[in-house]
């Protein structure tokens, strides 16, 4: 299997822990984010984890000296489309969700996973008018997701079980 690369949507705490997370377990994380002064917010937020993850024997000093290399920004959506996983993290509004999945949905390759980090709208509702609905759940990730290593997977009505299995196996 080829490495995976990882798209997180958002520039929140739960996206930069989410992408500590990512990039701890080796994969390139590209986050897609609205502003320059976004990118900065989430460059600091894992900067500031990094001591302590070494202190708890997460990583290595030489991983958190090189970790942010795996990282890469962008606030053009166009980052995500050799993406193997997306997720996105953005504000709890469903027609504001609705609209950043069918824009994701026609840049990203048919392969590419789509999941949502929700803890209450419906997985069928965000995915309406996604390309490619049988790609797409929910990954509920308990706050914060460095400490809790807890991740809900939510199937839609469509949902495939490639879709499950690749999120499950990371």
């Amino acid at each position: 299997m080829k490495p995976m690369k990882i798209g997180i949507a958002g520039a929140g705490t739960m996206s930069s822990s989410m992408a500590l997370i990512f990039m701890e377990q080796g994969f390139d994380t590209v986050l897609h984010v609205r502003s320059e002064a976004s990118m900065q917010r989430v460059r600091n937020n894992i900067s500031a984890s990094l001591p302590a993850d070494v202190q708890a024997g997460k990583i290595t000093q030489q991983q958190a000296d090189t970790i942010l290399d795996h990282l890469h920004f962008s606030t053009d959506m166009q980052v995500f489309a050799d993406c193997d996983l997306i997720v996105e993290s953005i504000i709890e509004d469903l027609a504001i969700k609705q609209d950043y999945w069918e824009q994701v949905s026609q840049v990203v390759s048919d392969a590419c996973v789509l999941a949502t980090n929700t803890s209450g709208l419906s997985i069928n509702r965000i995915c309406e008018r996604v390309k490619g609905k049988h790609r797409f759940l929910g990954m509920h990730w308990f706050n914060p997701p460095h400490l809790i290593p807890l991740i809900e997977i939510i199937r839609g009505d469509e949902t495939d079980d490639r879709s499950v299995q690749l999120v499950r196996d990371i």
